[in-house]
């Protein structure tokens, strides 16, 4: 299904407060989650661009997250190889 479609048929036919005086409107946040969902999925799926830019963010979120963990974990093995040192007995597992 085109994604233009899917927005009339699925979201704007669905959910949207049709006011022919005021207007249409839609607050993509008062939509159930499921369905923000399943839109997701259908503009990753038809949007290049947008699967792109999340994709790209969903890199550097978890080199960040990397980051913090091998940060983390030289820390832990620090403090592990001072309390060895100290007389205090840890696994390096």
């Amino acid at each position: 299904m085109q994604l233009q479609k899917y927005i009339d048929l699925c979201i704007i036919d669905e959910y949207a407060e049709k006011d022919l005086k005021m207007g249409y409107s839609l607050d993509v946040d008062s939509l159930p989650e499921h369905t923000k969902s399943n839109f997701l999925d259908e503009l990753m799926s038809n949007d290049t661009t947008v699967r792109d830019l999340v994709l790209h963010h969903m890199q550097e979120m978890i080199n960040k997250r990397l980051e913090k963990l091998e940060e983390r974990e030289r820390q832990d093995q620090w403090e592990s190889y001072q309390s060895i040192k100290k007389g205090g007995q840890h696994d390096f597992a």
